[in-house]
């Protein structure tokens, strides 16, 4: 938020750059770092599929996504990083406890990364507007995107 969403993708195009050529070493991190990218693209394509119209709640939900993984990422416990950034309520509630509307798809997209067949089913359940075939769908398109900033990168 306090980037901004282009700075981020900046950002992320960078780290992912540089994590791709700095060898082996680093290809934990690099991994981190694609699954938070296509972590926030799910998050913010299923918010879609939610609101529509409501670019603001699209945002949030890119940046819980991307914010999920930043601890591992940074080693450095979550609600250190909520508090340095002054996140909003909605989203630190999703963070730390994956509670809201932003905690239940944060919930359902790291079931879909873990395989979690029944999470997943309770998730769409409890969600109520989106089933299985526009989940992966949408799955495959935020996957997409990441190997496009990857690309673009290189």
């Amino acid at each position: 938020m306090l980037l901004g969403r282009k700075q981020l993708q900046r950002w992320i195009q960078l780290l992912l750059y540089t994590t791709e050529n700095s060898g082996n070493s680093e290809s934990m991190d690099n991994a981190l770092l694609k699954t938070a990218a296509a972590r926030g693209k799910l998050m913010e394509l299923v918010a879609k599929a939610e609101r529509p119209h409501d670019k603001n709640y699209h945002e949030r939900a890119f940046m819980v996504g991307i914010l999920s993984l930043l601890d591992a990422v940074l080693g450095i416990e979550m609600q250190q990083i909520i508090d340095k950034l002054g996140i909003p309520e909605e989203m630190s509630q999703a963070l730390l406890t994956h509670e809201g509307r932003l905690g239940q798809e944060l919930k359902l997209v790291e079931a879909t990364e873990a395989g979690e067949v029944k999470t997943i089913q309770n998730s769409l359940q409890e969600l109520g507007f989106l089933g299985l075939e526009e989940l992966t769908r949408l799955e495959l398109e935020s996957l997409s995107w990441v190997n496009r900033i990857g690309e673009a990168a290189n």
